[in-house]
């Protein structure tokens, strides 16, 4: 039986080098290489970023590809919503994982190495960190209520929704209350924390003291790693009567 595990095993090592002579044997594992990018890193909600690596060892005549082996694609997001993939390498030692996080985080690639076999001295684990992945959450920005108080103040009532539902918790998200004379140059008023409302949704509801007629709107500025920039549209208040 010693044998017929030789044959098999040197059978095994001579299609993971894609064709590529046996190396001679060593006395220790060979030293394993894993690389690992990600691309695009920035992406919005629902768009795909793909992981990609390749996996080589060191031997005595050169660095050679790991065909077939498994590679461990961990990605820890920040608000836990991550997940673990587990790609094959090809016949040239390359991986590809493509994935639509829903938050930003980040992968841990690993590979567990190849343990020692007679014939095959093994080869080392290896692990890479590729960079960070930045998800950004499409936002609605908008109006409800504009006018003026008994004291004569601007008052603007809106809200904010997130789409996905994949909510920044860890931030306070930030409404800027903006005014214009003309609709055309703008200047923050107010800014103003919204508070978290139901089902994916914040409201807003602040004033500012401005006698003149103009246009008010919303904005928040997003949230990098967290959330998108968008703007309400306007609404015009008249002046504070004389």
């Amino acid at each position: 039986m010693p044998f017929r595990r030789s044959v098999v095993v040197a059978a095994v090592f001579a299609t993971t080098f894609a064709g590529v002579a046996t190396p001679a044997f060593a006395a220790t594992p060979y030293p394993s290489t894993l690389t690992a990018t990600v691309a695009p890193a920035s992406i919005d909600g629902g768009q795909t970023s793909t992981l990609s690596g390749r996996l080589t060892i060191t031997t005595p005549s050169g660095e050679r590809p790991l065909a077939n082996q498994t590679i461990r694609a961990r990605f820890d997001a920040w608000n836990g919503f991550g997940g673990t993939e587990f790609p094959k390498t090809d016949a040239n030692g390359y991986y590809t994982v493509a994935a639509k996080p829903v938050s930003s985080g980040s992968w841990r690639v690993g590979y567990d190495g190849w343990p020692h076999e007679p014939g095959f001295p093994g080869a080392d684990p290896a692990a890479a960190y590729p960079e960070y992945v930045n998800v950004q959450q499409l936002t609605d920005t908008f109006l409800v209520d504009t006018g003026r108080t008994t004291t004569g103040n601007v008052y603007v009532r809106g809200g904010l929704s997130v789409p996905s539902k994949y909510l920044p918790y860890d931030h306070t998200v930030y409404v800027r209350i903006e005014y214009s004379p003309d609709g055309v140059a703008w200047t923050t008023k107010a800014t103003v924390g919204a508070t978290p409302f139901h089902n994916g949704s914040y409201i807003y509801n602040t004033g500012a003291a401005e006698p003149a007629a103009g246009h008010w709107r919303a904005v928040h500025d997003g949230i990098v790693g967290r959330t998108k920039a968008s703007t309400s549209g306007s609404r015009f208040v008249d002046a504070l009567p004389a």
